[in-house]
């Protein structure tokens, strides 16, 4: 069985990795097996004399950023901007006005 990286290619399932180790794969070819327990893809290849080879690729679900969260992070990158300008000008934003005269 040749993977064909074809659009509407569906996604061959097994059981762990014993389900992997039992797949069939024709010789010169790879398939990529989805693990049906663990966040787990298994990369089956089978060369010219029918050796078997396989690498495990583990991989995880990204969160999508909302809007929300791309505000925030405008607002902070301002907000850094704002403490580097006044520490470029020699004093921190929100930091209390200290005369020369007071002792500590």
């Amino acid at each position: 069985m040749a993977y064909n990286n074809y659009p509407g290619t569906q996604p061959i399932w097994v059981n762990g990795k014993a389900g992997a180790d039992t797949f069939m794969v024709a010789p010169n070819n790879t398939v990529p097996l989805w693990d049906l327990q663990e966040q787990v893809i298994y990369l089956k290849s089978v060369d010219g004399m029918g050796r078997p080879s396989m690498q495990i690729l583990d991989y995880t679900i990204r969160e999508i950023p909302t809007s929300d969260d791309f505000t925030d992070l405008k607002n902070e990158i301002a907000n850094l901007k704002e403490q580097i300008e006044s520490l470029k000008k020699g004093k921190k934003k929100n930091e209390p006005v200290v005369s020369n005269n007071e002792s500590e």
